[in-house]
């Protein structure tokens, strides 16, 4: 009998949220999304990864071409050094060799639509909702940044005018103008660090 009243209140809330205005909808889906968040945090916390295995690790990659960094350091867990323990070995073991890091500068997190509703230009210096490592790239002093308002790349290094120059040209963030498909003509790859 109790799994007939559940299934009866399943099906009558279901009903009650379709009546409910699309805005009201969203704002309490981002309550639950971010209460989510806080909790995850919260487990991933206990983990203890300490910089020698971020080296470790690294290494075990072997990265030798370019490469778009994609991250959520939170989904590791607590990293001694914090994002600088990624950092400092990219740097010194990409763009010290003449290699070029670029980094995912997604100026929301959300709909694009409704970012792309609320502007009416995109500029260099849009927020950047990517993530830690992101924003430390971005702020280094030769860092370019490329014009597009839902998937702008950072690049640093010797082709980071190649790669990011043309990309509000394309008619799609991603085709032949953009920073994605020029790192495949390069045979970069792309690191994804705890996504």
């Amino acid at each position: 009998m109790k799994w007939v009243i559940k299934i009866w209140l399943k099906q009558l809330f279901g009903f009650f949220w379709y009546l409910i205005p699309n805005i009201i909808q969203h704002k309490i889906h981002n309550i639950y999304l971010n209460k989510k968040s806080v909790q995850d945090v919260g487990v991933y916390m206990h983990y203890y990864v300490t910089k020698e295995e971020v080296v470790e690790a690294m290494n075990q990659l072997n990265i030798k071409n370019d490469v778009l960094i994609h991250s959520s350091l939170m989904e590791i867990g607590n990293i001694q050094e914090k994002h600088n323990a990624f950092t400092n070995y990219l740097n010194e073991n990409l763009l010290k060799n003449g290699k070029n890091i670029l980094s995912i500068a997604i100026p929301i997190k959300g709909s694009s639509y409704e970012y792309l509703e609320s502007i009416t230009m995109f500029e260099l210096e849009a927020p950047n909702a990517m993530g830690v490592m992101s924003k430390y790239y971005m702020n280094q002093p030769n860092a370019l940044r490329s014009l597009n308002p839902t998937h702008s790349v950072i690049a640093l290094g010797p082709l980071a005018h190649y790669y990011v120059d043309e990309h509000h040209l394309d008619n799609t963030p991603f085709t032949l103008k953009s920073p994605y498909y020029k790192l495949l003509e390069q045979n970069g790859c792309v690191l994804m660090i705890g996504a």
